[in-house]
């Protein structure tokens, strides 16, 4: 008995009705679904405008990271808002890093809290590889954000790629922000965080990462633990840092009109540094802007002595290049053991980015150079 076209109609989109919504009930309820499809229709999108632009692999350079760095590149909206509000700026980042920054599957994370010198406490998560546990590693991730924004939500694509990686613990304190908190107080909870640790772990299994505002929290923690004479960890992994907060390096504004991520507020240009040490947005600093190249504040103007090794990553079109260069300069002068690793058309913080070939490369080569002085200290 043959079947009428309205009848085979049905069939077919009961069949395709099925198979949808068992990929949708996947994509809700698989972590592993879900990342890949969300990388993969990232991928997708990137290789159509890369097809479209004909760009294509280079040595130095996927078709993949070239099209995603030129079709993000600044386009300032029409009117900028009249204020710089805060709120607004964490909801924008929780917004952004939602949308591209996919978070690998593979991983359990755990909250607990620690209590502050001062009583009261720190939320932290914990992550740990569902695969067996390299207990000879433990690694404290400090995220970016200018120091007044961030949170797990925005970042933990990293802290669970590492912990991935390296089957290894991370730990991601929750640490606090300005202007409700200004630096160093973000510093104290690091070091907060670090004791903890340094209670739980041999000083040879711990080591410092950080992005942005957080690989500059790396450094100051760093110098801060030397200061109080606290057992340094093995290493710090500082990517895309910012060591100047006085923002007076030359590719803060040469590399403007490549940073599609850093844009300052016209009106407000010193906005972020203003906040992060308590100030309002439109905080008249000084000409020399000194009062931001304090050593509590800003790594570059601070002293580096007795720091472990460091491996800096930046990208060579983003606006705070100079900030790695420079550092990685001082540091290597100081004799600190140091890895400067550059990588053209990336944009700030691609390591979050782990849809990019670019981000995976840096992410294991951090991954390498942790496992090679864990080597080291056996």
């Amino acid at each position: 008995e043959s079947f009428s076209v309205n009848q085979e109609m049905e069939n077919y989109w009961v069949v395709w009705g099925g198979i949808l919504s068992t990929l949708a009930f996947l994509v809700v309820y698989s972590p592993s679904v879900r990342y890949y499809t969300h990388v993969y229709l990232l991928r997708a999108g990137l290789r159509a405008i890369a097809w479209y632009k004909n760009i294509k692999d280079t040595k130095s350079t996927s078709a993949l990271s070239r099209a995603f760095f030129e079709v993000t590149q600044k386009n300032p909206p029409k009117k900028w808002p009249s204020t710089f509000d805060v709120a607004q700026k964490r909801k924008d980042l929780e917004n952004l890093l939602f949308q591209v920054s996919p978070v690998p599957p593979g991983c359990v994370s755990d909250t607990f809290k620690i209590t502050r010198p001062d009583n009261t406490e720190m939320e932290v998560y914990k992550t740990t590889s569902k695969t067996t546990t390299n207990n000879n590693i433990v690694v404290v991730y400090l995220h970016g954000g200018w120091h007044i924004s961030g949170s797990w939500t925005t970042h933990r694509s990293a802290p669970i790629s590492i912990s991935q990686r390296l089957n290894c613990v991370t730990y991601f304190p929750v640490f606090r922000l300005a202007p409700e908190h200004p630096l160093p107080a973000s510093t104290k909870d690091a070091v907060t965080m670090y004791k903890w640790i340094l209670a739980h772990h041999k000083s040879s299994h711990i080591f410092l990462a950080g992005d942005s505002a957080g690989g500059s929290l790396v450094a100051l923690t760093l110098a801060a633990l030397r200061d109080e004479g606290i057992t340094m960890p093995t290493g710090g992994w500082m990517i895309c840092a910012l060591t100047d907060l006085s923002l007076s390096l030359p590719s803060y504004k040469s590399n403007q009109a490549t940073d599609s991520v850093l844009t300052p507020h016209p009106k407000f240009p010193f906005a972020q540094p203003c906040l992060a040490i308590g100030k309002p947005p439109d905080y008249k600093l000084s000409a020399s802007r000194d009062e931001l190249k304090a050593p509590h504040l800003s790594p570059l103007h601070a002293s580096v002595a007795s720091f472990p090794p460091l491996l800096l990553q930046v990208s060579e079109h983003e606006m705070l290049l100079d900030d790695s260069v420079k550092f990685a300069e001082k540091t290597k002068q100081a004799g600190i053991e140091t890895k400067l690793e550059i990588y053209p058309y990336q944009v700030h913080d691609f390591h979050l980015l782990t849809f990019l070939p670019e981000a995976n490369i840096a992410l294991d080569s951090g991954v390498s150079w942790i496992k090679s002085l864990v080597k080291k200290s056996h």
